[in-house]
């Protein structure tokens, strides 16, 4: 057994130890048996961040009673379970299947039977990794890691489990998704999981999908309260521009107003008041400067390639 304690700052400890089960057993003896002038405990997996009162305990004092632990202890927390419901579907279940040796079933079979314990927390806020489960659920890392992660995914990587609380890059072995929350601000404590607690996966594939909950019109996105481009035209708009718009919603294109000025409008798509004859000479300019009431849903009418006449 090898204790390398080093000074971090004045008042911080940094403890090395051999493995990640010493450095629970020494996580579990400190909480067991408190050394007066300790103030916070900091867990990896093969450190142990200790913070104290130089007033209280010296960094020297303390490094000699962190040398006579004994590392054998094991933390059990069992007043503080957490069970996470996990639908096993997960992009790499299969995979990881295929890397044991076994069907996807057993995968689910053998991340469910048994605890986990939170060795220690880190990466980003409220991951934790979990040690225990089943000793053959050792799989590695994906050899390319994925861009993005959604949050609440369950993964695997060597001997840990955990759950990631965002959206974030990876390379963890996907297996299921859980809606449980791993971070949340609205909670006394954000993270869910704290080192020491345990942890049991429970296989919810087969209930029901929750029904999403109804989203008010007041709420509802821009896009979902446009009218829709087959929506017939305004029974107001003349027959030749009427013509026009349902063009444009047979063809399915982007519903918008007609943007042309009255005057343009007309000229375009219908005839001039009080004359029988199409213009003979395009508009000033291509480019509509005002919407017109007469046309509800329509594309702008631009110059056929005939001349002396126009088309919508």
């Amino acid at each position: 057994m090898t204790v390398r304690c080093l000074s971090v700052n004045l008042n911080a400890v940094l403890v090395e130890l051999d493995d990640l089960p010493q450095t629970l057993a020494l996580l579990a003896s400190l909480r067991a048996e408190p050394i007066a002038g300790i103030e916070e405990l900091v867990p990896a997996a093969r450190t142990l961040l200790v913070t104290f009162r130089p007033a209280v305990l010296s960094a020297a004092e303390l490094a000699r009673q962190l040398r006579l632990r004994n590392l054998d202890a094991r933390e059990q927390r069992v007043d503080k379970r957490i069970e996470i419901p996990v639908r096993y579907a997960g992009e790499d279940l299969a995979e990881v299947a295929g890397l044991l040796g076994v069907a996807p079933d057993e995968v689910v079979r053998r991340h469910t039977g048994s605890d986990y314990t939170v060795a220690f927390t880190g990466f980003a806020p409220g991951f934790a990794y979990l040690s225990g489960g089943h000793p053959s659920l050792n799989v590695p890392r994906r050899q390319v890691p994925r861009t993005r992660i959604p949050a609440g995914a369950v993964g695997l990587a060597g001997s840990f489990s955990g759950v990631y609380p965002q959206a974030s890059p990876g390379g963890w072995q996907i297996i299921g998704v859980t809606d449980t929350p791993m971070w949340d601000l609205s909670r006394e404590t954000p993270a869910l999981l704290q080192p020491g607690d345990t942890v049991r996966f429970v296989d919810v594939s087969a209930a029901p999908l929750p029904e999403p909950e109804p989203v008010p019109a007041s709420d509802a996105p821009p896009h979902s309260r446009l009218p829709s481009p087959a929506a017939a035209p305004s029974k107001s708009a003349h027959p030749a521009c009427r013509r026009c718009c349902r063009t444009v919603a047979v063809r399915g294109r982007r519903a918008r107003a007609c943007p042309s000025p009255a005057r343009w409008t007309s000229a375009r798509c219908r005839r001039p008041t009080g004359s029988s004859a199409m213009p003979r000479t395009p508009p000033a300019s291509k480019s509509p400067t005002a919407a017109s009431s007469s046309c509800a849903v329509a594309r702008p009418c631009w110059p056929s390639p005939a001349p002396k006449a126009w088309s919508c």
